[in-house]
């Protein structure tokens, strides 16, 4: 190898060909199919432990209304606040009454608000995180003034 051709290899930040690129979009593209794995698993555990019976399930009753109640509030928030509805403990329990949707269509009606819910709430200590690097890195550079408070 030359010593021109070393030179460049050391100026390129991500190797060769972009290999350095292709690593990090396969890191995020990986980390989302993650959060998209958990937040369905998360989402069907809601439904299968909101729609089975008390007496079928091994777990016991005060622990799975704990559950329930745990991984109903995100989606019951946002189903609150969006129009795409789904079933909630919180806000307006037993809105599906007497006119209840075939259990397919209520699944897919929890699907819908609960995978992007949960998907959001895995990003969360990322975007936090971020916030907080950022933030000292602007008080270690001397960003702030002597005159702004202090975060």
């Amino acid at each position: 190898m030359s010593e021109d051709q070393g030179r460049s290899a050391k100026r390129e930040p991500h190797g060769v060909g972009g290999v350095g690129l292709v690593r990090g979009t396969t890191r995020v593209a990986r980390g989302l199919f993650d959060r998209a794995a958990y937040a369905t698993c998360a989402a069907l555990a809601l439904f299968i432990l909101l729609a089975a019976p008390f007496p079928a399930n091994p777990i016991l009753r005060n622990s799975q209304l704990a559950f329930c109640y745990l991984l109903d509030l995100p989606v019951a928030v946002v189903s609150h606040l969006t129009p795409w509805h789904t079933f909630d403990l919180f806000f307006e329990p037993g809105r599906f009454g007497h006119n209840n949707p075939h259990a397919f269509e209520l699944l897919l009606l929890h699907l819908r608000v609960a995978i992007p819910t949960y998907i959001a709430l895995f990003y969360l200590p990322n975007f936090v995180l971020l916030a907080a690097r950022a933030v000292r890195s602007l008080a270690g550079r001397g960003g702030a003034r002597s005159g702004d408070p202090q975060l």
